[in-house]
């Protein structure tokens, strides 16, 4: 409880320095270092991935909030201990308590949804319908603690919000396995490089080439990319890892952008969409 105490109350500046936070000498509370935000956001995101595979995979968020929680309370043990650590996170998120209030049909406080996240935890029985509403929670709670954790970087970049596995496809991959890494994954956009620059895939552009026609359909799900990358790709933009947040916003952004690092153009490390914005 006193480990508990200091991360809500922001009154320990060497304890929430531990925990990541950025702490005024006063001890208050002013943000967090991005590479904790960072790992814990790449966390609930990868869980979250999880629950939409499996609509019963809740179980995979709630250690992510657990790994969350005991991030800032390492002296706590269970989700009961760290509710006030992950509620003064929640309480940075644009869509916080106060939102919730005004739109309870919308949305559920961070209260209510961590009260069922935490009886979930408890019982290990929830099976078909049960369990997929407890996912459906889980999501909404992952949610608002990804937000809530964006929320408190100062001066975000395009590292922050990147993701960082990407898949790519080779010249020689037929376009059979990139219509099925597209479905599979939920992708709208594949990235290839072909002679040092890189290229984006389109599902739309995947979809008009192949076609309906059965015949024709078959023979083109043969085709590898190298014999026709030419006539279902266009040139990727390429983004420094380091661009602020804002001035991509500013920009024309209605696709992938591919996160290079330096000005070595074939060295991926991420990819942004406008999703990984909302």
């Amino acid at each position: 409880m006193k480990s508990h105490n200091k991360i809500r109350n922001i009154r320990g500046s060497r304890a929430a320095r531990e925990a990541g936070l950025l702490v005024t000498p006063n001890g208050r509370s002013v943000g967090i270092r991005r590479d904790v935000a960072s790992e814990m956001i790449d966390c609930l995101r990868a869980a979250r991935d999880v629950a939409v595979r499996d609509s019963e995979g809740y179980q995979e968020i709630i250690h992510s909030v657990e790994r969350l929680g005991r991030y800032y309370c390492p002296q706590g043990i269970g989700l009961n201990a760290y509710e006030g650590a992950l509620k003064s996170i929640a309480a940075h998120a644009s869509v916080a308590d106060s939102y919730a209030r005004q739109y309870p049909h919308f949305c559920t406080s961070f209260t209510s949804l961590f009260r069922l996240v935490r009886i979930a935890r408890n019982d290990s029985v929830h099976q078909g319908s049960a369990a997929r509403h407890m996912t459906s929670h889980a999501v909404e709670l992952a949610l608002v603690l990804e937000d809530g954790l964006r929320q408190m970087i100062e001066n975000p970049v395009v590292s922050d919000f990147m993701v960082k596995s990407v898949l790519v496809a080779k010249l020689w991959y037929p376009l059979g396995w990139v219509r099925h890494q597209m479905l599979e994954n939920a992708f709208s956009y594949l990235p290839f490089v072909n002679n040092g620059k890189w290229y984006l895939i389109s599902d739309a552009a995947l979809s008009r080439y192949l076609t309906w026609d059965d015949k024709l359909r078959k023979i083109r799900l043969a085709e590898t990319l190298e014999m026709v990358w030419n006539q279902i790709a266009e040139e990727a933009d390429l983004i420094d890892p380091q661009t602020p947040i804002n001035n991509l916003i500013d920009q024309t952004f209605d696709r992938p952008a591919l996160v290079c690092e330096g000005q070595v153009s074939h060295r991926l490390i991420g990819i942004i969409a406008p999703f990984d914005l909302l």
